[in-house]
């Protein structure tokens, strides 16, 4: 029986998952404590990094299943074809 074999995460990839989780950690601690208004501005400030991440993670995932899954339906129909 062979062991499925997982392709090693690069580091680009473990960058970007470390700074998502980071950043979002942060973003909330910091608006959660903020208790003056240049608090909340400065949270503000940073926002738009958190969001920008976020977009990357959420469009790397989107193409490891977008190139995933013309494979699967490639085999399903050779599959298919053959009964």
């Amino acid at each position: 029986m062979k062991m499925p074999k997982f392709k090693k995460p690069n580091l680009k990839s473990i960058l970007l998952y470390y700074s998502v989780v980071l950043s979002t950690i942060l973003i909330i601690g910091g608006f959660y404590t903020a208790r003056s208004t240049r608090e909340i501005i400065s949270n503000l400030l940073f926002l738009p990094i958190a969001i920008f991440l976020w977009i990357l993670l959420i469009q790397k995932i989107r193409k490891i299943k977008e190139v995933n899954l013309p494979t699967k339906i490639r085999g399903s129909r050779v599959d298919n074809n053959k009964l």
